[in-house]
């Protein structure tokens, strides 16, 4: 990103995405396990090196003052295309797969269905890289980022923005370590939904419980676009503050709820937690200026902490059971409820400050001539500033 700028980390996530995805076909062709394996590796890397330059673009890209609003309702929709894509695969694509005790020609065939479904999805996504080679993407580079950090702190008559070097950015590290804490929870209590759902309330079978499961998820993308909303009027920083205290009570009362009530506090933990990831992911990248890019890789790099957590709470479900092992990603979610409370705390003044306002005032900067931009420079800086107002 830093290098080469938004538009090819777009295309090139897109191109690692789309190979991933044709590499299922010969995967299928040879009834390949260790293929399907490496085709998803590459797919996921395809997919990390998209949502590392897509995220933090939806945060920067226009007024500051909207970016939580921004990154919420982008993460609203994805979460939206999730459950549809579930309900799809379900029920429409793979509804006549038949079972693994089924006679090898029938399985043959649902293999060329897959074949012919990833084929179509490869099409798609080279086509919509090659629709953003020629889209009017703005660049926005390090520079833009700390002029605008500099000029955030003029307007406000105060050295709040002041550049800093990147070891100096005590927010960025304890935001980091909040986001590794909160998403290891997020995912240890998704993977084991169906195991708790079933442990609490016997009477349901796996399919019951993966139906519970998809309305956690859909109530998971409507408290995004709630979210979106309340902060309209709400601070993102008591925002949340609030959605990680409920997580932490929800958690704690599903782990002595019964039956259908334990369910339903796993729900609610899933509308409460839905804003926590882009609303923490902004908040962190405010102030940074020139070292935004390198702090939105990192905080998308603490997403990997499921395979940290995820395996931690399944230990203790082996030891003690599902419910109980809950405690695993209670003590994550409390640890990254410090984060919330020291932005309260300390951080209050400068995230409470309008970073630019929907009319921004001109900016007449001396520089020296080593500071003079460029023509390209220019024009990507003119194209930021179209994009925003």
């Amino acid at each position: 990103m830093r290098r080469f700028g938004y538009r090819w980390s777009f295309i090139t996530g897109l191109c690692i995405f789309g190979i991933g995805t044709l590499l299922f076909w010969p995967s299928a062709k040879f009834q390949s396990f260790g293929g399907f394996c490496g085709a998803s590796f590459v797919v996921g890397s395809g997919l990390s090196t998209l949502e590392a330059s897509a995220i933090p673009f939806v945060a920067i890209c226009g007024p500051p003052k909207y970016s939580e609003i921004r990154l919420n309702l982008a993460q609203a929709f994805q979460s939206t295309a999730a459950v549809a894509a579930l309900l799809l695969a379900s029920y429409v694509i793979l509804d006549d797969i038949p079972s693994k005790d089924a006679p090898l020609s029938a399985q043959t065939s649902s293999l060329d269905t897959i074949q012919w479904l990833y084929l179509g999805i490869a099409a798609l996504i080279f086509l919509l890289a090659f629709g953003l080679y020629f889209a009017p993407i703005p660049e926005i580079t390090d520079e833009d980022l700390q002029e605008q950090t500099h000029q955030t702190a003029e307007e406000h008559g105060d050295d709040t923005y002041e550049e800093q070097p990147l070891r100096k950015q005590h927010k960025l590290f304890f935001g980091v370590f909040a986001s590794f804490c909160f998403t290891g929870s997020q995912v240890s209590v998704a993977t084991f939904f169906i195991n708790y759902a079933v442990e609490v309330n016997p009477a349901l079978s796996d399919k019951d419980a993966a139906h519970r499961l998809a309305i956690a998820q859909a109530v998971f993308a409507a408290g995004r676009f709630a979210a979106s909303v309340v902060l309209i009027k709400v601070k993102a920083r008591h925002l949340l503050l609030g959605s990680v205290t409920l997580v932490v009570a929800f958690l704690g009362a599903a782990i002595g709820a019964k039956g259908d009530a334990g369910i339903a506090m796993i729900i609610l933990e899933f509308f409460a937690k839905s804003c926590v990831f882009p609303t923490m992911f902004t908040l962190t990248l405010r102030g940074l200026g020139k070292h935004t890019k390198r702090g939105a890789s990192w905080l998308v790099a603490s997403v990997a902490s499921g395979i940290v957590f995820a395996p931690a709470m399944g230990a203790a479900a082996d030891a003690m059971g599902t419910q109980k092992a809950l405690v695993v990603p209670l003590v994550a979610m409390s640890v990254a409820a410090s984060y919330p409370i020291y932005l309260n705390l300390f951080k209050s003044r400068e995230l409470d400050e309008d970073w630019a306002s929907d009319e921004p005032e001109s900016h007449d900067l001396e520089m020296s001539p080593t500071q003079q931009r460029t023509e390209e420079q220019e024009r990507i800086h003119d194209g930021f500033e179209k994009f925003c107002k």
